[in-house]
């Protein structure tokens, strides 16, 4: 009898933050690192460690460091083999392939390829063949078409991307054929519906591990089994491989295994799935903890400064954001409108990645730098009521995937119907800019990132368009946010300062609790905002019956509840430091028929 085939894989995918959070499972790359050796240590040379791309960013890190601080971890790891992901092009060419010939093992990209050199982009391989068990098997990395239209770092002339079937079907001809390889992984970077498409037109594919999408997935398809591991450092899959013969299994044996996540693949593979949380129960790798302590000490001061609070948790998470409105995604887009003074913001959710919800409290650096770690600049165009349609259209086009187009808008109420074909979701006679049903023939201000501008994620209405705003006059849309909450000065130079009186008349006159606090001089009424970029109108919205209140005995700092409806919810003054306070709310802007 012969004896059994058996090893086993480690798969994850979509890394970015290496600090562990405070919540279930806190992930971290100190913990990570401690799981992947102890498969290493468990399984021995039968261990596979493969890995679905998104390593080097975005991350808070990532702006400051430019995916060097992963470098160290994801070595620890001792991958295996690696795909792509679309992050990886978040960097000019040269940073990037730097950043390749640091990690210790091979990196793929087999359908996406370099004209100028007519090798693959940025030297990498097509494929790689690793033996297990006496098996012999061939991995290729796939990417799919539409996360190249994200990529703005890198001179796209020079990029040519070939269909992911086209590829693979091309692959498995040479791994198979020339190379004798038995079993065939695909690792991808795609969304849901284009693993599903690659499993049925390549059914010689036995497994996908993919990645881009943050989820925890498998499927059997075609018998073709596809899995998605997580996100961040949190989540991992182990697969388990017995290779044989399964062929007398009978169905209905085949069916109660698979609810046990137990599956048969071509009859050759029985594959034991299971998959993994990043506990706190889990115990930190010694080394990698001391490089998160020094990347994280290293950016702490400046980034832990507070600069704000906010009154509501703000949600951010990956599958909320891409599929309907979120308090954060609101608030973003209010921010830069009102900053810019467009008749409306339009932006990609995808811009956001924190992909977590913030606990009320504090506001810092580092919270939006999280949220928003990817250097935009925010630019205004000349839009008709047509274009902005369109734009609708497209931003819900690939709903109820977790699409990085789906909208984040301000000044602009409207409704879709997602039962209906992408392209035709919206109705015509429900979308309003401000007050006012949409005017076709119109012309708008519409505030965007260049991302937008330039046509990105199927935005290509935008293209084009003349700009109020251009972008080597525009701001990041990080320094808009932060100029947002430091827009207030000291309460003592609020004092000194009289000239302030006069530019924002707006602003109606402040509110005061006299059994506790301290009042301020009438100086003070007219004056509470300053805005600190050039470009900003000084026609700012009016903050309703604000508060401005400091324990002068205990000095204790103190926020007190007012008025949600517009982006200010309070003042919090501390240590002569005055802090805006926000309550940000889902108020309807974005209404879904299912």
């Amino acid at each position: 009898m012969d004896k059994v085939k058996q090893f086993s894989i480690f798969h994850f995918n979509d890394v970015y933050e290496i600090e562990a959070s405070t919540v279930e499972p806190v992930g971290g790359a100190a913990r990570f690192v401690t799981v992947c050796k102890q498969f290493k240590k468990e399984k021995g040379d039968q261990g596979l460690v493969l890995f679905s791309g998104d390593l080097f960013s975005p991350s808070t890190l990532s702006v400051l460091y430019k995916g060097e601080q992963m470098i160290e971890p994801i070595n620890a790891c001792s991958v295996d083999v690696a795909c792509v992901g679309n992050h990886e092009f978040d960097f000019n060419l040269e940073t990037i392939q730097n950043r390749f010939k640091r990690c210790n093992f091979p990196w793929l990209c087999s359908n996406i390829f370099n004209i100028r050199t007519s090798g693959i982009l940025a030297d990498n391989h097509a494929y790689y063949i690793e033996e297990r068990a006496g098996v012999r098997i061939g991995i290729m990395g796939l990417a799919e078409s539409d996360w190249l239209n994200t990529i703005t770092e890198i001179d796209m002339s020079i990029v040519r991307y070939e269909d992911f079937v086209k590829c693979a079907k091309q692959l498995i001809e040479v791994l198979k054929k020339e190379h004798g390889c038995e079993m065939i992984i695909a690792l991808t970077h795609m969304r849901v519906p284009n693993d599903k498409l690659l499993a049925q037109e390549v059914p010689e594919i036995d497994l996908i591990l993919g990645g881009h999408d943050h989820i925890v997935i498998d499927e059997l398809v075609n018998q073709s089994l596809f899995i998605k591991s997580g996100t961040d450092f949190k989540d991992y899959s182990i697969l388990d491989i017995e290779v044989g013969d399964f062929s007398s299994v009978p169905q209905a044996q085949r069916e109660q295994l698979m609810k046990e996540k137990v599956y048969i693949i071509k009859n050759k593979y029985k594959i034991n799935l299971k998959f993994h949380n990043v506990t706190k129960d889990i115990e930190e790798d010694e080394q990698i903890k001391k490089h998160v302590d020094f990347y994280i000490a290293k950016s702490r001061d400046e980034m832990q400064k507070v600069i704000g609070y906010s009154f509501e948790p703000l949600d951010t998470r990956f599958s909320v954001l891409r599929t309907e409105e979120t308090n954060f995604g609101n608030f973003y887009a209010d921010v830069i409108r009102k900053e810019v003074q467009a008749d409306v913001t339009i932006v990609n959710s995808g811009t956001i990645r924190s992909d977590c919800i913030f606990p009320e409290g504090e506001v810092n650096y580092a919270l939006l730098n999280k949220a928003l770690p990817f250097p935009d600049i925010i630019v205004v165009q000349e839009l008709t009521g047509a274009h902005i349609l369109q734009a609708l259209e497209n931003g819900v086009s690939k709903w109820p995937n977790f699409d990085g187009r789906f909208p984040l808008i301000s000044g602009i109420r409207f409704t879709f119907d997602g039962r209906k074909p992408p392209g035709e979701r919206v109705l015509k006679d429900e979308v309003y800019i401000g007050d006012n049903l949409i005017d076709l023939n119109k012309k708008y201000s519409a505030a965007t990132k260049q991302f937008v501008s330039l046509g990105k994620d199927g935005y290509d209405m935008f293209q084009g368009r003349p700009y109020i705003l251009a972008f080597e006059n525009g701001l990041p849309h990080l320094q808009i946010m932060i100029s947002f909450f430091k827009s207030l000065e000291t309460k003592e130079s609020l004092k000194s300062n009289s000239n302030l009186a006069s530019k924002f008349s707006e602003i109606q006159k402040v509110a005061f609790n006299m059994d506790d606090e301290e009042e301020l001089p009438p100086v003070m009424q007219p004056q509470v905002i300053r805005r600190r970029s050039s470009i900003i109108s000084q026609n700012t919205p009016s903050l309703n019956n604000i508060k401005v209140m400091r324990s002068l005995k205990r000095k204790q700092s103190r926020i007190e509840k007012v008025d949600n409806s517009g982006l200010v919810s309070g003042i919090k003054v501390h240590d002569d430091q005055a802090y805006i306070v926000i309550a940000p709310k889902c108020d309807g802007r974005i209404r879904i028929i299912k």
